[in-house]
């Protein structure tokens, strides 16, 4: 899993299983040795505005949890005009609507 950050941020909000944002949300059931595992086989990045870190046709390797910033979710017709067909928040998964049907992304995303 990746968590997604798209501005400068303080590198002391790494992941820690006491407060992790994603044992709140769907582990809290989980034994904090497996949350371990599960946070260190995780990678966060940061990423600068106005930057593309899916693109449309990519291969579909893991999920994508937006930790903070925004995002928007969009896509080239075939009249190569763009249609913007979502935006995200932080506690998002970026990757969740081809994940589970399909092995390409259908759609790019674009940190704002």
């Amino acid at each position: 899993m990746s968590y997604i950050y798209h501005e400068e941020n303080d590198l002391s909000m790494q992941c820690s299983c006491d407060n992790c944002h994603i044992k709140m949300i769907f582990y809290e059931s989980l034994m904090s040795n497996d949350l371990e595992g599960f946070c260190g086989n995780r990678t966060e990045i940061i990423l600068p505005k106005g930057y593309t870190f899916i693109k449309q046709g990519d291969e579909i390797k893991n999920f994508k949890y937006l930790k903070e910033g925004l995002i928007k979710l969009h896509k080239v017709g075939e009249s190569g005009k763009t249609q913007i067909i979502s935006f995200g928040k932080p506690m998002d998964f970026v990757s969740i609507h081809n994940i589970f049907a399909e092995k390409t992304y259908s759609y790019s995303v674009t940190t704002l």
